[in-house]
């Protein structure tokens, strides 16, 4: 079975976990980096969970380098909402380079395109391999691919449980609706019940209306994708080259460093430490001051 994780969704839910763990730590001089190492630590907490739960093939998938670029064509507004958090997507940013880098010695495959979201790269891997799988995410858009693709399951990394696949079509309410998410204006007052009325031939769209639908599904359905051709080619090739490779000597190491950087900038010098330490052996045990 292959199981795939949403590489990007994850990040985020790690990112703000850590905020919550280091909130009395805002004040501190290293909080940033403190937000980057946490980010990593929850991120790779979370995954070791799903590793040992789950028995099968891994996937991680990563944006890529201008990987809402086609997307920002049709719509500039695309995603527009997510400048507005810089900061905190850098953060996010370089704890993601810090996990890529250390998952590249795990037994798990990572895909990262330029010019593909990892929306397009999970789809592109779910149609071309008819094998079962489950995707890993709280994007309400994977629901997609139950929808399409009976050997699909979404399971929610929040709420730990799999997602109920909506009796409803996802790209045509999206479509309707907007995605406040992706910052995709829908129709005026549409909301999930008007949506299903419009679906239900209960309403009946106008031609501006059907053309911003039309512009919204290019944007929402994952099938409509452009790119699907170049992307298969793309997922098929490294699907052929790539090794699983687990270097657990190497994991240790980096586990042995990041928790070193840790212990010394939580006591500030490791003399510190030591002098700690030797003045309670001296005293048996009891510390001074």
């Amino acid at each position: 079975m292959r199981l795939i994780l949403d590489g990007n969704n994850y990040a985020n839910i790690a990112f703000y976990q850590a905020m919550n763990i280091l909130r009395k730590k805002r004040d501190d001089e290293n909080y940033i980096e403190s937000l980057e190492n946490m980010t990593v630590k929850v991120f790779l907490n979370m995954l070791h969970r799903y590793m040992k739960d789950h028995k099968g093939t891994f996937y991680i998938i990563w944006d890529g380098r201008n990987g809402a670029g086609w997307r920002k064509k049709i719509d500039p507004e695309y995603k527009a909402n997510r400048e507005q958090k810089k900061d905190s997507y850098k953060t996010i940013f370089v704890g993601m380079n810090k996990i890529i880098n250390l998952l590249n010695h795990y037994p798990i495959i990572q895909m990262e395109f330029e010019n593909c979201e990892a929306d397009d790269i999970i789809y592109t891997l779910c149609e071309i391999d008819k094998e079962e799988a489950v995707v890993f995410s709280t994007d309400g858009d994977m629901m997609q691919l139950p929808q399409k693709f009976d050997y699909i399951k979404v399971f929610n990394p929040r709420k730990k449980e799999y997602t109920p696949i909506p009796e409803y079509d996802v790209v045509t309410v999206k479509s309707l609706m907007g995605d406040g998410s992706d910052n995709i204006a829908g129709l005026y007052k549409v909301g999930p019940k008007t949506a299903l009325k419009y679906m239900n031939g209960e309403k009946t769209l106008t031609e501006e209306q059907i053309e911003i639908v039309e512009k919204n599904k290019i944007l929402v359905d994952m099938a409509l994708n452009p790119h699907r051709k170049e992307n298969a080619e793309k997922v098929n090739k490294l699907l052929k080259t790539s090794k699983i490779i687990y270097n657990k000597d190497q994991v240790r190491k980096m586990f042995f460093e990041y928790k070193l950087g840790e212990f010394i900038k939580r006591w500030g010098n490791i003399d510190d430490l030591i002098n700690e330490l030797t003045e309670g052996i001296n005293n048996g045990g009891k510390k001074t001051g």
